[in-house]
C-alpha cells in the first residue's frame, strides 16, 4: 500500500509546475462549503465537508411547475464519496485563471475513481471539470493510474460553475460602476430588443458606505414593451460575489439576487460576461451557470447599457448673456465646452470607460461673479456643488477659476445648510497665494481690430547658456 501510495505521488510531480500533493485529503477554504449549481439541466447541491467527504445532490424539477416552483420534489442521483488525493497545480509560464486543485474522487457505492479539476475562481465561486468515473485505466496493469484519469479531461470542456450558499459580497466596480440606461434582449422566448426608457442599472455605493465596501451590489429595472412577448417587468438586486479574467479577456462575474430567498436557489444566482474594450455590453445567463455565456454580445440574456446622468437639476439662476457660446478649455483642449444661460455642458473626447466623459453645470446661486452649480457626470453616481468665480469676459477670452467638489446630498436641507457660503469660501479654491485661473478660448473665435497698426522692426534675444 505505501509503494502505491510512493508511486503515485511521483507520477504527478511534473516539470516545470507547482504541484502541492495530499493524500488522505481533508477540506478548508477556500474549497471548504455547501454549493449549488446548475449541471447538465439538473440541479446541483454539492456539499464539501472538513473531513475529505464529498455529498452531492442532483434533482430535477418536477415536471410543469415551471421556472417559478418554489420546491424541487424529484431526486435524480446521489452521490456519495470522498477526496482521495489532492494537489494544487501551478505552472508558472499559464495564465493565472488555469491554476487549480486536482481533486482524486473516490465514489463509495461504485467503488470508481474520479478526478476533479477544481478552479477557485473568488471566495464565493468554483468552476470544475470532471473526468468519468473509472475503475482502472490501463488494460495491460488492470490498476488505476490517476495521470491517465486527469488526462482524460477534455480541455475544451465547459465549466460547472458551483455558488457558494453562505456567500459574502465582493466589490462590483471591477465589472459595472454608476448610472445607466438599458435595452436587453432574451435569446429564446421572442426575438426582439426591448428598449423601455424607464429601464435602470444602477451600481452605486449607498451614501456614507465605508471605502472597503463601497460598491457591492446593483439594481436593475426592467421595463416592460407590450410588442415583445419575452419581455418583463421586474426590478432584482444583486450582489456581486466575484469577479475572474479568462485568458481571453473575458470578464466573468458572479451574482446573486438578493430578492430571492435562500428556498429557490434555483433563482438566486447567475453570471455574467463582459470585456474591458466592450464595457457597453454584457451578456447574463438564466441559471446558475457561467458556460453559455461566449461573449458579451453572446448569451441567454443580451444587455447594451449606456450612461445617463444620476439626477436633472433644475436650474435656479442664469449665466451672463455674453458667456452663450462654443469654447475650448485651454486647460484640457480636447474637451468642448458649450456655454447657454443656465447650463455648462463639458464633453472631453473619452474616458477610461470608452465613452465620452459628457458633464453639466447647473446654475444654482450667484453671488457677484461666484457662480454656485450642481455638477452631474454622465454614467456617475452621485451631483456635487462646485463654484466657478469667472472673471468679466474680455473679447474672446473668458477667465475662471474653479473650486473643490461637495456632495450634493449633504446640503439637502438648505434650510439648515446653504451650500453657497461653503462651496463659494476662498479656501474651497486652494491654498495658492497667487489666484491661478485657467482660461476659456471662443471656438470660433470672433475677430477684434487690433491695438496697433504699422509696420515694426524687433530684436529676439534667446536665453543665455
Amino acid at each position: 500500500m505505501l509503494m502505491t501510495k510512493a508511486l503515485i505521488l511521483l507520477s504527478i510531480i511534473l516539470i516545470g509546475k507547482t504541484v502541492k500533493s495530499q493524500i488522505g485529503c481533508t477540506f478548508d477554504r477556500p474549497l471548504l462549503g455547501e454549493y449549488y449549481s446548475y449541471e447538465n439541466g439538473l440541479e446541483a447541491h454539492t456539499s464539501l465537508k472538513e473531513n475529505g467527504d464529498i455529498d452531492r445532490l442532483f434533482y430535477r424539477r418536477e415536471s410543469g411547475r415551471g421556472a417559478t416552483a418554489n420546491i424541487i420534489t424529484v431526486l435524480d442521483n446521489h452521490a456519495i464519496g470522498e477526496c482521495f488525493n489532492l494537489i494544487w497545480r501551478e505552472n508558472p509560464f499559464d495564465h493565472a485563471s488555469k491554476h487549480h486543485f486536482e481533486l482524486i474522487y473516490r465514489d463509495k457505492e461504485k467503488s470508481c475513481y474520479q478526478c476533479y479539476e477544481l478552479y477557485n475562481r473568488t471566495r464565493n465561486v468554483l468552476q470544475i471539470r470532471t473526468s468519468e468515473c473509472n475503475e482502472i485505466t490501463s488494460i495491460v496493469t488492470n490498476q488505476i493510474n490517476f495521470q491517465d484519469l486527469c488526462a482524460s479531461i477534455n480541455q475544451d470542456a465547459d465549466f460547472d460553475t458551483l455558488f457558494l450558499k453562505t456567500y459574502s459580497a465582493e466589490e462590483c466596480r471591477a465589472t459595472i460602476y454608476g448610472t445607466y440606461h438599458f435595452t436587453y434582449e432574451f435569446r429564446e422566448g421572442g426575438i426582439g430588443i426591448c428598449d423601455n426608457p424607464i429601464s435602470r442599472l444602477v451600481s452605486c455605493p449607498d451614501p456614507g458606505t465605508p471605502f472597503e465596501a463601497v460598491n457591492e451590489r446593483f439594481w436593475m429595472t426592467y421595463g416592460y414593451c407590450r410588442d415583445l412577448v419575452s419581455s418583463i417587468d421586474a426590478q432584482p438586486l444583486y450582489q456581486c460575489l466575484g469577479y475572474w479574467i479568462n485568458d481571453k479577456g473575458d470578464i466573468f462575474t458572479g451574482i446573486a439576487n438578493e430578492r430571492v430567498g435562500s428556498e429557490r436557489w434555483y433563482d438566486k444566482f447567475r453570471c455574467m460576461l463582459t470585456r474591458q474594450d466592450q464595457p457597453q455590453w454584457f451578456a447574463k445567463s438564466l441559471f446558475a451557470e457561467c458556460a453559455r455565456l461566449y461573449s458579451p454580445t453572446d448569451g441567454p440574456e443580451k444587455v447594451i447599457i449606456s450612461p445617463i446622468i444620476p439626477e436633472v437639476p433644475t436650474p435656479t439662476c442664469f449665466f451672463p448673456d455674453n458667456f452663450t457660446g462654443e469654447w475650448v478649455n485651454t486647460a484640457n483642449v480636447n474637451a468642448r465646452t458649450i456655454i447657454n444661460a443656465t447650463h455648462i455642458h463639458e464633453i472631453s473626447q473619452v474616458n477610461n470607460r470608452g465613452w465620452l466623459r459628457e458633464t453639466y453645470y447647473v446654475c444654482q446661486q450667484i453671488s457677484r461673479q461666484q457662480f454656485l452649480v450642481k455638477t452631474v457626470t454622465k454614467g456617475e453616481c452621485f451631483s456635487y456643488y462646485i463654484c466657478f468665480d469667472f472673471k468679466d469676459r474680455h473679447h474672446n477670452i473668458l477667465r475662471y477659476r474653479k473650486s473643490k467638489s461637495f456632495m450634493s446630498n449633504v446640503y439637502d436641507d438648505l434650510s439648515k445648510r446653504d451650500p453657497l457660503y461653503e462651496v463659494c469660501s476662498w479656501i474651497s479654491f486652494g491654498n495658492d497665494a497667487n489666484w491661478k485661473y485657467q482660461v476659456f478660448v471662443l471656438d470660433p473665435p470672433a475677430p477684434i481690430e487690433c491695438p496697433f497698426t504699422g509696420m515694426w522692426t524687433f530684436k529676439q534675444v534667446g536665453q543665455p547658456n
